[in-house]
């Protein structure tokens, strides 16, 4: 193997926590190590089984991104169970797991000592991760350059996964059981990064039949993307009153000189500061007539706008995204996938319970 096909390490991770994949990968570049990583080097239309088995050849140590979907995916384990044979007393440490969510590690990856980022800041995690890969304290031999001055090996720094933006006005703690909508939660982030404005769009059927609700994929939007925005605010809209409240609440957090006196109008405030504004994100909850989110209309450009709803008609609004039944044959799948995860649920008539669904394959 030539030295330019080396690489000091393969980042082994499940999709659901590809924010942490990348500021990891960002820290170990910075660090001059090299990586090979799945979000950056796997090109559009190569083989994945491929790319994965020439991955685990030219680097033989391996960061492993714990978390419960991790640890309950079918296609993570190949790849920690691959470096974990090639050292299976960790003598050489070949294997590093580091937890980013809170998660019970058992079998095999249970005796090796992990690097646990939960609730550490992006400095202390930053100092934890570099003294693992070191072997050593994480202080450098010299001053570090003053970070204005640094030159940065990706483009753009990458914000800290474990950080709420600045203004985070999220009332729903995010459901640590949700394990599903993979693709429509893909298609979410690349619709938002294209058009802007979109539909998250439930029948009624569906949401009274208890599946994974249009709601709940859009907390767990927001939770897992929060790296992206500067700015996210859930904004309940089934009803006027509703909304005046929530963007009142809103205008008054972001100082907004209008929404001093209570019985003024802030809609055209919060409209010309998100026209003023990048990486902001708005969910509108519930919205179910054009009416209610008429004045908000059209939102501008420079941010996103998740637009939650059970009614078809407000299509007309923005290009629409359309919650789909879990197929009965993959819902045993994930059945059986909580019960490893130790979470005592119950298969009603062959439905899925609220926040699961089968995981995509291919990671």
């Amino acid at each position: 193997m030539s030295q330019q096909d080396h690489k000091d390490f393969f980042i082994s991770y499940n999709r659901a926590d590809q924010r942490w994949a990348e500021w990891i990968a960002w820290q170990l570049e910075e660090a001059n190590y090299s990586i090979i990583l799945q979000a950056w080097d796997f090109l559009p239309g190569s083989n994945f089984v491929v790319q994965m088995d020439h991955a685990l050849r030219i680097a033989p140590r391996m960061i492993a991104v714990l978390s419960p979907q991790y640890l309950s995916s079918l296609y993570t384990q190949p790849e920690w169970a691959a470096a974990f044979r090639n050292d299976p007393k960790g003598e050489q440490s070949l294997l590093i797991p580091v937890r980013v969510q809170p998660c019970e590690v058992t079998g095999l990856l249970g005796p090796i000592a992990y690097v646990d980022l939960v609730g550490r800041d992006e400095s202390a995690a930053r100092q934890r991760l570099l003294a693992a890969v070191r072997h050593e304290r994480a202080k450098p031999s010299q001053a570090p350059a003053f970070p204005q001055d640094t030159q940065h090996t990706v483009s753009k720094q990458l914000n800290f996964p474990g950080d709420v933006p600045p203004i985070w006005k999220m009332p729903h703690e995010r459901d640590p059981l949700f394990l599903g909508r993979e693709q429509s939660l893909q298609e979410l982030h690349t619709s938002l990064a294209t058009v802007h404005h979109v539909l998250l769009f439930e029948t009624g059927q569906e949401h009274e039949a208890g599946s994974t609700g249009a709601s709940a994929t859009a907390v767990e939007y927001a939770y897992r993307y929060r790296s992206d925005y500067q700015v996210i605010c859930w904004i309940q809209a089934d009803s006027r009153e509703a909304l005046q409240s929530d963007l009142l609440e809103l205008a008054s957090t972001l100082h907004l000189p209008q929404a001093k006196p209570a019985d003024q109008e802030p809609l055209k405030a919060i409209v010309q500061w998100l026209r003023n504004h990048e990486h902001w994100l708005l969910v509108l909850n519930g919205v179910h007539t054009t009416e209610i989110v008429s004045p908000l209309m059209p939102l501008p450009q420079q941010g996103h706008c998740l637009i939650v709803t059970a009614t078809r008609t407000l299509e007309t609004i923005a290009p629409l995204i359309e919650l789909k039944q879990v197929p009965l044959e993959e819902q045993t799948i994930m059945a059986q996938l909580s019960q490893v995860m130790g979470a005592e649920l119950q298969v009603p008539e062959g439905r899925i319970p609220l926040g699961l669904e089968p995981i995509t394959i291919g990671r």
